[in-house]
């Protein structure tokens, strides 16, 4: 428990005129006060209900209160002096062993409980304590709001005169139950009473009802029953058994009038508490962490006795200050985890940063299940420690600084098989020493910023044979052939590293000792053969990051110590492919799929013309017709009328969808595209028809690259087709521009590097498409039709140079592209009629041909000025397509159809989905 001090609250009105307009002062007056609240709507509640129940304190009465009457009373007593113990949650700045062992108690009154009945309270299962809510329970259990806790943080354990303990209540008699309600007057003194301490107390109480009760603020009262125990606001607060906290007493300091003298006998932090061994009340700082906990105080300035700290596997020190060993003679085991960063320890008394900080030696096992990581020192002691730290490690130990560093004391550290230390270890200026036994690791971290290595320093270093050195990079920066870096220092070191552990693929490592040192040495592999090892398209653009090694600087050194200490083949070919231009091998394949669309459009239109039945007077000839499929699809002969001169008007919209695998390493991509055409047709006879149309698109891509880059391709342009039928020969051509403009998010993201660089450029597309069939009626109204054609198109695309990047920004070389796709099948089409309505059904499957192959783009870094070019995905050669189209027309002037395709390869896929009209004027 702690003091419950008086605070005065600022006036409203000081604030307002500061902060508020004066035409606002009589608004803000009016609001309720709990708007400015900060403690939590149960603690509010709280102060209401514990002033309602003084008030009115019939039903809240809580028979067997604790007593405080001599030793046997179940509180713990020590008999030397007749002092007995009490419990306070408290600031603990203000306790220790040392400088503040023994005061008098200066506040106007520190709250307290006695007996075990706080620790009894932390271990009954159903209040549900942890390390991670103890401290907010504790405030909740002893009625205290929560802002307490900004200084709240400890259990303090005090010897007392019991003469200096009262009940706070109207009557303060400790040896027995309250005789006095808050309605009534005082009780008689007690007899252990001196008049003055009574008189005093009695003026104490008046002021705390004052102070509790009617601050203007309510976060600044507090729940104080005057019933002799704490309101425990934490439950639902509707019964006495749910707000019933602990027997609270109160000794009063002197700001009261009155001298209380302490002694300190033991203080904890408020989480290691609950790990505290031995029994309760004993002064013993031995502590076994099996779950969280973020700060561990011992030593004999914190505890009078002790000499063990355990953190089992699942234990866990973090968040907090971390181990503070304040003297000597303590072992700290650690089978889970420390894990820094942490604060400082005990209010200056150790430096943060320090996960374990011994101020006086000490003996640390860090076993195999151990792990020490994430602070700037592991391990540290205090410079001027007389006793030295010796450090047997089985596990993991790791500082950003250094793993061990210690004084002048004789320090020793070992490194048994299967242990790791990563950093530097520095033991000082003593007679120290460093083994790393057969089968332990020595991660060095390479600084490439500062071009330095951690290393160990001691006076006598012993490498066994079997133990191994694995290099760490760490900063940026670029480490050229032949660098050197010293990672062991003594007045002898005796052995080497019988194993480098090289992680790194872009460097080779080896070292060279003397009787005092050991060095170890770096040699760059080139990127080209890491690279190309992975991927061999890589190899020619990894060359020109080979050669600009020697002179690169600022953000192109940047990039490439981000790929340097990448630790596998495939890594740094991928940050190598995110440098590369190969995600624009993709665009011309999408342009290519996105404009066959369009031209397939055109063709499929025709096949949703009226048949003789629009004018049943005539007789039926045949004309030429189009129906749709990939790349250029088979043309059926329709019936129609032989007038001449006859116009057809035509709208067609088409969603797209494609995909392509990634292939050997090179990325796929996935691609959605829409378009719109819209046109004119005029027949010149029953057998020949030519028209013209205008159309536009929009083809989105979205790469498989690691990044995730992106593009899109927004074209538009005329195309012109032609139809005529020879008997039962038919031949349909579409001739077609575009003017395509790209923008490119090329996303790149490896290492510490994210960023992406964006480009704008512009094209032209020249296509045509060819189809031819021959007819067969197989019965009537049924059409079965062989075809063949192909799609041929030509894009020259503008040179461009990225922005964004920095020194990832590409100039890409001006490019052309071609595309030569045959298509080989037969179709089926189906006209039905109910009435006046005709539906006509078409299917069709097509073998395709692709003669291309992949597109090659050529560009170079901005920094760097060498130009490579690297291939893109070689579409697959044969591929299937299936298709599905219904029109259906009532009467002789309008046509609606809507149709489906599907393409699928071993590497790719395509869907489209298209919906047209059509109409005769």
């Amino acid at each position: 428990m702690t003091e419950k001090t008086s605070h005065s609250g600022h006036k409203r009105i000081r604030r307002l005129i500061l902060y508020v307009l004066p035409v606002c002062i009589a608004f803000y007056l009016a609001l309720p006060l709990w708007l400015m609240a900060g403690e939590p709507p149960e603690y509010l509640r709280a102060n209401e209900n514990a002033q309602a129940h003084a008030a009115n304190p019939t039903d809240w009465v809580l028979p067997g209160l604790k007593t405080i009457t001599g030793p046997g009373d179940g509180n713990t007593w020590r008999l030397s002096d007749n002092k007995v113990m009490v419990r306070a949650f408290t600031d603990p700045q203000y306790y220790n062993l040392t400088t503040k062992k023994f005061q008098d108690l200066y506040p106007g009154a520190l709250w307290v409980t006695t007996g075990n009945a706080l620790p009894d309270w932390y271990r009954n299962p159903g209040n549900g304590v942890n390390a991670e809510n103890i401290a907010l329970k504790t405030a909740r259990l002893l009625g205290l709001p929560a802002s307490s806790l900004a200084q709240y943080n400890a259990v303090v354990e005090l010897w007392i005169d019991p003469d200096k303990v009262f009940r706070p209540t109207r009557d303060p008699n400790r040896a027995a139950q309250p005789t006095a309600l808050p309605t009534q007057d005082f009780a008689a003194k007690p007899a252990y009473m001196t008049d003055y301490d009574y008189d005093k107390f009695k003026t104490w109480y008046i002021a705390n009802i004052a102070s509790s009760y009617s601050d203007p603020d309510p976060n600044k009262q507090y729940p104080w029953t005057q019933l002799g125990y704490t309101y425990n606001w934490g439950g639902d607060q509707d019964t006495l058994a749910s707000i019933a906290g602990l027997s609270e007493f109160v000794i009063l300091g002197t700001r009261a009038g009155v001298t209380s003298p302490l002694e300190t006998f033991a203080v904890y932090s408020i989480q290691s508490y609950i790990y505290k061994t031995g029994t309760d009340g004993d002064g013993v700082g031995n502590f076994n962490v099996t779950g969280h906990c973020d700060t561990i105080w011992t030593g004999t300035k914190f505890q009078p006795g002790g000499n063990t700290v355990i953190i089992g596997q699942n234990g866990v020190v973090a968040g907090g200050e971390g181990i503070y060993i304040s003297s000597a003679g303590y072992t700290v085991t650690n089978n889970g985890s420390i894990i820094g960063p942490t604060g400082q320890k005990y209010y200056g008394d150790g430096p943060a940063g320090t996960s374990i900080y011994f101020y006086d030696g000490g003996t640390i096992v860090n076993n195999a299940s151990g792990t020490m990581s994430n602070d700037g020192i592991a391990i540290g002691n205090r410079a001027g420690a007389a006793n030295g730290v010796a450090v047997t490690n089985y596990g993991y130990l790791s500082g950003s600084q250094y793993a061990v560093k210690t004084g002048a004391a004789d320090d020793s550290l070992t490194v048994e098989g299967g242990g790791t230390v990563r950093g530097s270890v520095d033991l000082g200026t003593g007679a120290d020493n460093i083994l790393f036994k057969s089968g332990s690791t020595y991660r060095t971290v390479i600084d490439r910023q500062n071009n330095i290595a951690s290393s160990l320093n001691a006076s006598n270093i012993t490498i066994q044979g079997g133990a191994a050195i694995t290099p760490e990079l760490s900063g940026t920066g670029l480490i050229l052939s032949g660098t050197t870096y010293r990672v062991a220092q003594g007045t002898a070191v005796t052995g080497t590293f019988g194993t480098i552990i090289d992680n790194y693929p872009l460097f080779d490592f080896s070292l060279s000792s003397t009787g005092a040192d050991i060095s170890i040495g770096v040699n760059r592999v080139s990127y080209a053969s890491v690279a190309g090892s992975s991927d061999p398209k890589l190899a020619a653009f990894a060359g020109t990051l080979d050669r600009g090694v020697a002179t690169a600087s600022g953000d192109m050194a940047f990039l490439m110590s981000e790929i340097d200490r990448q630790n596998s083949s495939s890594g740094v070919a991928d940050a190598v492919r995110q440098l590369s231009p190969v995600v624009f091998a993709a665009v011309p394949g999408a342009a290519f799929a996105t404009d066959g669309m369009r031209l397939k459009q055109l063709l499929a239109r025709k096949g949703m013309g009226p048949d003789a039945e629009a004018q049943a007077s005539l007789r039926p000839v045949r004309y030429a017709a189009a129906s749709p499929v990939n790349d250029g699809a088979p043309i059926y002969p329709i019936y129609r009328s032989p007038g001449q001169g006859l116009w057809e008007g035509f709208a067609l919209a088409a969603g797209y969808q494609g995909s392509q695998d990634t292939v050997d390493n090179i990325p796929g991509y996935r691609y959605d595209a829409w378009s719109f055409t819209a046109g004119l047709e005029k027949r010149f006879s029953g057998t020949s028809a030519a028209g013209f149309s205008m159309g536009s698109s929009r083809t989105s891509i979205s790469s498989r690259d690691t990044a995730g880059s992106k593009a899109q391709i927004d074209a538009i342009g005329p195309a012109f087709f032609a139809g005529a039928l020879f008997d039962r020969f038919r031949i349909n051509i579409v001739s077609a521009y575009s003017y395509n403009q790209y923008h490119s998010d090329r996303a790149i993201a490896f290492g510490n590097v994210g960023r992406t660089a964006r480009s704008d450029h512009n094209g032209n597309q020249f296509s045509g498409m060819v189809d031819a069939g021959y007819w067969f009626k197989p019965a009537e109204r049924t059409i079965l039709e062989p075809v063949a054609g192909f799609y041929l198109s030509y894009i020259d695309e503008d040179g461009f140079s990225e922005t964004g990047a920095g020194a990832a920004n590409l100039t890409v070389d001006a490019r052309t592209n071609w595309a030569f796709r045959s298509h080989l099948g037969s179709q089926l089409r189906q006209d039905l009629r109910y009435g006046d309505i005709r539906m006509n059904i078409e299917l069709a499957a097509l073998w395709l041909h692709d003669f291309s192959r992949g597109s090659d783009v050529t560009a170079s870094l901005s920094s760097l000025r060498e130009s490579a070019s690297i291939r893109g995905i070689d579409s697959d050669r044969d591929a299937a397509e299936l298709r599905a189209r219904v029109s259906l027309h009532k009467g002789s002037g309008f046509i609606v159809s809507v149709e489906y395709a599907f393409m699928v390869s071993p590497d790719s896929r395509e869907n489209s989905l298209q919906l047209g009209f059509k109409w005769l004027f």
